[in-house]
């Protein structure tokens, strides 16, 4: 997705920054009756848009997008793939490589591991093919009967949907943390950017870091929670970060970033002020246009 989106509001969007869709959207019609009449619209112009794009750009299409459903689903690894689709697993590499050329996916490895590590995710990178596979692709026969209004309308209050929400804004700090420090407006300079995921040996389960950022020169880390909801435990919030600290070995300073939805209450604020090693971060902070670009 492009940098900057207009207002917080468009994280809803499943059609990130790419040009042509958002080209199709109609200026008197909300987000989401022109997402229900491009998506869920049998003669909608993006309705078809996914798989027109396969049959045009590959051969055997089916497969890729048999390959794209089961990464949709939940198939992250070479091996759950294959077996999701009934492929043998060496021949996967052939089909997940020309998918990421066309930057339909991408594999993603925990912040510092090796590109080889075994604790490699595959993921549906465009935002559109994922929202596309998620929502549209499970419901085609429930869509063509004429009823797609009915599908759009559960969608965005679904549990599923608040979860690609969830991962959409998580990339959206990625990229607001890539650009405050290019801009010297952080502590730090963020070289290298990613998300954590492994084990937590003192708890003794798996966990996850959402947003990490590292100068390795200055030995400074920024690990971040990313909360787009409209209410949670803030305490709980910051607890739970602040004792990920350290899963991250090899620097010197770390500081930690809250990303939420909504402005953190004026008590928690209020209790960290003057820590210059946490920030509180908002949707409309986010977007916010400085003075001097306006």
């Amino acid at each position: 997705m492009e940098w900057p989106p207009s207002r917080p509001k468009n994280i809803r969007t499943p059609f990130g920054g790419t040009p042509y869709y958002l080209d199709q959207l109609q200026p008197g019609l909300s987000y989401e009756r022109n997402v229900a009449e491009l998506c869920f619209n049998k003669a909608g112009l993006l309705y078809e848009e996914p798989m027109m794009l396969l049959r045009e750009e590959l051969k055997s299409p089916a497969v890729y997008d048999s390959i794209l459903q089961a990464i949709s689903d939940g198939c992250n690894t070479p091996k759950l793939i294959a077996d999701r689709i009934g492929l043998e697993q060496t021949s996967l590499p052939f089909y997940t490589r020309t998918l990421e050329d066309l930057n339909l996916i991408e594999r993603i490895v925990p912040f510092g591991e090796k590109r080889t590590s075994r604790k490699a995710r595959i993921r549906i990178c465009d935002p559109f093919f994922a929202y596309w596979y998620r929502f549209v692709s499970p419901n085609v026969t429930f869509i063509e009967t004429g009823n797609g209004d009915l599908i759009a309308e559960r969608v965005v209050t679904s549990a599923a949907f608040a979860t690609y929400v969830g991962q959409h804004f998580e990339s959206m700090c990625l990229q607001w943390i890539t650009k405050m420090g290019s801009e010297g407006r952080l502590p730090m300079l963020p070289v290298q950017v990613g998300k954590w995921w492994g084990n937590n040996p003192l708890r003794r389960e798996e966990t996850d870091i959402d947003v990490v950022a590292a100068d390795p020169l200055e030995q400074k880390l920024l690990i971040g929670e990313c909360k787009w909801r409209n209410r949670f435990d803030e305490t709980d919030m910051i607890e739970s970060l602040k004792a990920r600290v350290g899963l991250i070995s090899g620097y010197r300073e770390t500081s930690l970033i809250f990303f939420t939805k909504n402005r953190i209450s004026d008590a928690t604020r209020t209790k960290y002020e003057g820590n210059p090693d946490m920030s509180f971060v908002c949707a409309d902070e986010m977007f916010a246009v400085p003075s001097s670009r306006r």
